[in-house]
């Protein structure tokens, strides 16, 4: 007599992830992009993030934050039903910010009226946009790189706000 036993050996996942470029301080969402297979669906993930806070997860997509700029190594392992299981690694690309800087006259008399200048730079892309503040100034906003002359009619202490913002999307 004979027996027979069938062994079914399942495809197992195949893991893959995408980790979108961020600027410091934005919170990365890891984005799980596994493939399952007929019959034997993922049910776990496990994701490693050495560089990241957290630095596992798991969770379909992991969301973390880095503390510095750069490339960031990131891992997922999907583990399917039956227990296969498929690694994927990636790397999370985190931009510097870029830094404003400006000046203007600081101490003067009213009425007066003056320029600013900046002289802001970014490491990581290109400057495409810069937000100006006057607090108690005539205009109190400007868009653009080099507000022409900003006017004081009154005595008092003023914050002047320059923010900047990269071809990457950071501020």
């Amino acid at each position: 007599d004979t027996a027979f036993v069938t062994i079914v050996i399942p495809e197992p996942p195949t893991a893959d992830l995408n980790a979108p470029d961020v600027c410091l301080g934005v919170e990365t969402v890891l984005q799980n992009r596994t493939a399952g297979t007929a019959g034997d669906p993922v049910v776990s993930y496990e994701w490693y993030i050495p560089a990241g806070n957290p630095t596992t997860a798991n969770t379909s997509s992991a969301r973390t934050f880095f503390s510095s700029p750069g490339i960031h190594d990131v891992r997922l392992i999907a583990v399917s039903q039956s227990g296969c299981r498929d690694t994927v690694s990636g790397q999370a690309l985190v931009y510097r910010p870029p830094v404003p800087e400006l000046n203007g006259s600081q101490e003067v008399c009213v009425p007066f009226c003056t320029p600013f200048f900046e002289s802001s730079s970014s490491q990581d892309g290109q400057l495409v946009r810069w937000d100006w503040r006057f607090q108690g100034g005539t205009p109190s906003e400007f868009h653009g790189r080099q507000p022409d002359q900003i006017c004081y009619q009154s005595p008092g202490t003023y914050e002047v706000e320059l923010t900047v913002e990269s071809d990457k999307g950071c501020q």
